[in-house]
């Protein structure tokens, strides 16, 4: 694995406030690389679906401390980790069970008309956000910036409280 210019260490946790000013600018503040060829509607629209009520766990802070998390990871390709771990949680329904599936045909509509995105980086970006459903990395069916996408995730796990 190479170190992407993408994945140095930046702070913005604490900058990003809920708002449209806060999030463009959290938004600029990204690794170029990350949002390349991506109309910032993408992330706003992510960003919207992350408002929805009910939400304890499931919520946009958690998108940027993971997003924070994965700029101090070593990364082969950071931009399709950034992608999905923006839309991983987007759509959440307390108790259903489909909330990774939604949550991926999100970030495909949402990507395939807002950003240019190969086949391969949407297909990565959309298994990225199913394997959330179990965080298993099924026996090794993943590849590395896969399962750093997943050991990200569960970083908040091992958070201090």
């Amino acid at each position: 694995m190479t170190r992407s210019s993408g994945c140095s260490s930046r702070s913005g946790v604490a900058e990003l406030v809920p708002g449209e000013s806060s999030l463009a600018n959290w938004i600029a503040s990204l690794p170029p690389d990350w949002t390349e060829g991506c109309d910032p509607r993408a992330i706003e629209r992510a960003y919207a679906a992350y408002q929805s009520p009910g939400r304890h766990y499931h919520t946009w802070e958690h998108v940027v401390t993971c997003v924070e998390r994965l700029k101090t990871f070593q990364c082969e390709r950071p931009r399709p980790i950034f992608l999905a771990l923006v839309f991983h949680d987007a759509v959440y329904v307390a108790w259903s069970t489909d909330n990774e599936l939604q949550s991926a045909a999100l970030a495909r509509e949402t990507l395939s008309s807002l950003c240019v995105i190969g086949a391969d980086e949407a297909e990565s970006i959309e298994r990225m956000i199913l394997a959330t459903r179990d965080h298993r990395a099924h026996a090794g069916m993943l590849s590395i910036d896969e399962a750093t996408m997943l050991d990200i995730d569960l970083s908040i796990l091992a958070a201090s409280p």
